[in-house]
Order: C-alpha cells, then sequence, then structure tokens
C-alpha cells in the first residue's frame, strides 16, 4: 500500500553538499529502463525478505529506521539508473545492490513504506540534482530527513531523521569542512 503523502514540503537548502567532489568525468546516468511488468507480490517478497532479517519485534521506529538506513547505506553507488519509476528502480537498487542517489530514495521508500512509515521525495537541484526523502514515524506530525546514499567521497555522519536545522547544520559542517 502506498503511504506517500501528496502533502507539499517546503525545503530547499542551498549548500546541502558541496558539488565540488561532483565527477565530472562521470557525467549523467544512464536509464537502463526495460519494460517491465510486476505485481506488487514480487515487490513486497523482497523487501520483506529484507526486513526479517534486520528488523526485530523489540526494536522502537527510531532504530527500524536506522537498520533501513544501514542496509541501505551498504550498497554501493554506481551511476544508474534502472527506471524512471521509483518503485521498480528501488526494486532493482535492492535485488542488484547498486544505484545511484535515486535508487537509494527509491529502495528507502519500499523499506519505509512496508514498515507503515510516510515517505516524501525532495530533490535538490543546484549544480546536480539530488534525491533524498523525508519520512515521518508519527503519523505525519514530524518530518525527517532520510538521506543513506553512499557517496564515493564518503559521509561525515548518518542522515537519518535529521531534523531541518540539523540538516542545516550538517551541510555547513560538509561545505566548511571541505573549503
Amino acid at each position: 500500500e502506498d503511504q506517500t503523502s501528496d502533502e507539499s514540503y517546503d525545503y530547499y537548502y542551498d549548500d546541502y553538499y558541496d558539488y565540488s567532489y561532483y565527477d565530472p568525468y562521470i557525467g549523467t546516468a544512464d536509464i537502463l529502463e526495460e519494460e517491465v511488468v510486476r505485481d506488487d507480490s514480487e515487490y513486497r517478497e523482497l523487501v520483506d525478505k529484507i526486513l526479517v532479517a534486520i528488523i526485530t519485534p523489540e526494536m522502537t521506529d527510531e532504530e527500524k529506521c536506522q537498520a533501513v538506513y544501514d542496509y541501505v547505506h551498504g550498497i554501493p553507488y554506481v551511476n544508474v539508473v534502472y527506471s524512471k519509476d521509483w518503485k521498480e528502480n528501488g526494486y532493482r537498487m535492492l535485488y542488484d545492490r547498486a544505484g545511484d542517489c535515486f535508487g537509494f530514495y527509491s529502495a528507502s521508500r519500499l523499506l519505509l513504506e512496508r514498515l507503515g512509515y510516510s515517505v516524501i521525495e525532495l530533490q535538490n537541484i543546484n549544480g546536480f540534482t539530488h534525491v533524498w526523502c523525508l519520512v515521518s514515524i508519527d503519523g505525519g506530525q514530524t518530518w525527517l530527513h532520510f538521506d543513506p546514499t553512499n557517496w564515493s567521497w564518503g559521509n561525515d555522519g548518518d542522515i537519518c531523521l535529521l531534523t531541518d536545522e540539523e540538516m542545516g547544520a550538517y551541510g555547513m559542517r560538509h561545505q566548511v569542512g571541505n573549503q
């Protein structure tokens, strides 16, 4: 069941990442879209298999999100998009264990929504496009940043359930630390 919120969420942070690390030789991602017809049971089967391996009944909502973050963050970054459809892209990311930021978002969304959390897609378009998400673990009262993208140059901290204020501070640390 798709639990994505149709609500609008305005968030724009101009210096989310230091774009000097963007590799001009990689260029744009190739879209390897092929006609795929899957019913929802195929998505659920893969997602449920992963969740059974990483989630335990006694975990809090925050611990479940951290487990999803850790699992998806452990997938290598490869500059490829399997499909323009987020659900198919997320499935292929989880199945093939490689993908770009859209894949990290899509895979996270599949897992988080299956756990019953609401997810909103976010994009930062400033020099290059980056996709991550907001997740609500309290029924839409609070929205927190969730970005398990495994950057080739490394992360200087988890972006798992960060507030807007924490996200801004993360961006400033990242920018200042790389000048």
